[in-house]
């Protein structure tokens, strides 16, 4: 079984998601009073459970009261497992006092972990190994070295290292002396790979740097959190004005589209019109097509055949006044003759006809005057 990802939603001290590398050893460093213990006692509660009977422990604190956490919150730990190519999820809310197991394909197999005790432990049904001894197999503490570290040099050269661990490990004979652990311990300790500083050194001398380097991070972090503080108002107006020219940019648009529309429609009503101007020219040529043989006829016509007309009664009745005294009328009427001769094209024409083609020719001009105006218009 591997430990993949611990989470803590209160447990103790502990708050916070822990992540562990299957692949390697996984060192725990850290201050007094950080949560060191409280994150193993986690690991084991998450397969385990914790123990609420007070029969069970004579000081009266069993150790659902132990860790529950210190600020009062949640209780709560979650824990991701990898099992035989299977990925559970154990969630275990200790203080509603629920336990959900969930695999990796979302299906709820907690009743796979009931166990004898009615109770849901993930660690015997996945290990086969009860609470003590998958704390004395899984973790050892900085106190606990001295059980697989001999004081002896000799001693510690005696066995391997696997020898002594697994000797130390052993719960059912009992505890027994691990000499080779610490020599392998000293040789893997003297040079450890460190991707951070791209070295391979001994441990001391990887903390120390690491501490130097946690420092400068630190240092580096303040600045930057100053710097932030520092144009974090700057930002803040940035946004605002950010916001304000969208806003703006959004308000330009509308009136952009309202402007295209209103010349759109603008263009529209001028076509419409200039189509109704144009349908009247067409009608107008029509008609002036059809008054193209009186387009020789004199402006004044009208008033001259009006006034032809009345001297020619006139000279009617003083022809027939004096019927009998022709001779001295006879150049008079030898004129009349030869002035209506000039005006032999009108002369079937009646008072109307003149009276209409007065009309007509006063509707040309005007019609010219039109066109001249629409044409100037559109150029």
């Amino acid at each position: 079984m591997k430990l993949i990802r611990l989470k803590a939603d209160g447990f103790g001290v502990l708050r916070g998601e822990y992540r562990f590398a299957a692949d390697r050893l996984n060192l725990v460093m850290d201050r007094n009073e950080r949560g060191k213990t409280s994150l193993l006692h986690a690991i084991v509660a998450g397969l385990y459970g914790l123990d609420g009977d007070g029969r069970r422990h004579r000081n009266g604190q069993t150790p659902l009261d132990r860790w529950r956490p210190w600020d009062g919150g949640t209780y709560r730990v979650e824990l991701d497992v990898e099992s035989e190519g299977e990925t559970y999820t154990i969630i275990r809310d200790f203080g509603r006092g629920t336990t959900q197991v969930w695999n990796g394909r979302a299906q709820d197999v907690t009743p796979e972990f009931l166990t004898d005790r009615d109770e849901y432990s993930a660690g015997q049904t996945l290990l086969g190994l009860d609470a003590d001894e998958f704390t004395k197999c899984a973790f050892w503490r900085q106190g606990e070295l001295a059980d697989v570290v001999p004081d002896q040099e000799k001693d510690r050269r005696a066995s391997t290292l696997r020898a002594r661990l697994e000797s130390a490990a052993d719960t059912r004979s009992g505890d027994a002396s691990a000499i080779e652990a610490i020599a392998a311990l000293d040789s893997a300790l003297a040079r450890v790979p460190c991707p951070e500083l791209g070295s391979e050194i001994s441990v001391d001398h990887t903390l120390k740097r690491l501490e130097l380097k946690r420092d400068e991070l630190g240092i580096e972090i303040h600045s930057l959190e100053d710097r932030h503080r520092a144009v974090s108002g700057s930002l803040e107006q940035i946004a605002r004005l950010g916001e304000q020219a969208q806003a703006l940019r959004s308000r330009m648009r509308a009136i952009d589209a309202r402007r295209v529309a209103l010349r759109t429609e603008d263009a529209r009503r001028r076509l419409d019109r200039d189509a109704e101007r144009m349908g009247l020219i067409e009608r107008l040529r029509g008609e002036a097509a059809s008054l193209e043989p009186a387009a020789g006829v004199s402006p004044d016509a009208e008033s001259a055949l009006k006034a032809q007309v009345a001297a020619l009664r006139d000279a009617n009745a003083r022809r027939e006044g004096r019927g009998r005294d022709r001779a001295p009328l006879a150049e008079e009427v030898a004129a009349m003759d030869a002035r209506l001769a000039a005006w032999a094209d009108v002369a079937a024409c009646s008072a109307e006809d003149a009276q209409q083609l007065g009309g007509r020719a006063d509707m040309l001009r005007h019609l010219g005057q039109d066109e001249a105006r629409l044409i100037a218009e559109r150029e």
